[in-house]
């Protein structure tokens, strides 16, 4: 999304073709699916482009981001700055969203899984706790303003062939 629902032809095909030919499971944890009218769009769109169920799985819940900001100070992560400390906690955040998902849904990590984002979640792989993630061989970052790649691309089929 792009400053509101706009989606990127070009990239929802990118990302249809991706999931298609690698059979893989699409699960949402964009921030911006915790608003209805965006994520409608975007169902509509990427079903338009045939992932659909199966490959279709669904969205990370929502953790609050209180506690996490308690962890931060306790932590002594807070550096002054408002908006790299609110980075920071939405870093967290997004990646305890994909951890809860995963151990309720993948809880012994049978299924290979990638984590695709424009948030640099990689830089928060050091918190106690999201280790299982394995952010520095299972995330792939993607640049906000260019969307989906195809080098993103290769190096999502490069985690996945490594396993």
């Amino acid at each position: 999304m792009n400053g509101g629902t706009t989606l990127h032809p070009k990239l929802c095909a990118r990302l249809a073709a991706l999931v298609l030919s690698s059979r893989c499971l699409l699960v949402v944890s964009s921030s911006w699916r915790k608003e209805p009218e965006y994520m409608s769009a975007f169902l509509s769109k990427i079903q338009s482009l045939n992932v659909t169920a199966p490959f279709l799985a669904g969205q990370t819940g929502v953790i609050d981001h209180v506690p996490i900001m308690g962890m931060m100070r306790q932590l002594g992560m807070f550096v002054g700055d408002a908006r790299r400390d609110a980075l920071t906690c939405a870093r967290i955040q997004r990646a305890q969203e994909i951890q809860a998902y995963l151990r309720e849904k993948d809880p012994g990590h049978a299924r290979r899984w990638v984590i695709v984002d424009d948030l640099d979640i990689g830089q928060v792989s050091s918190v106690a706790g999201l280790e299982d993630l394995e952010l520095g061989r299972t995330f792939v970052k993607v640049d906000p303003d260019a969307g989906l790649t195809e080098a993103n691309v290769e190096a999502v089929r490069g985690v996945m062939e490594r396993g």
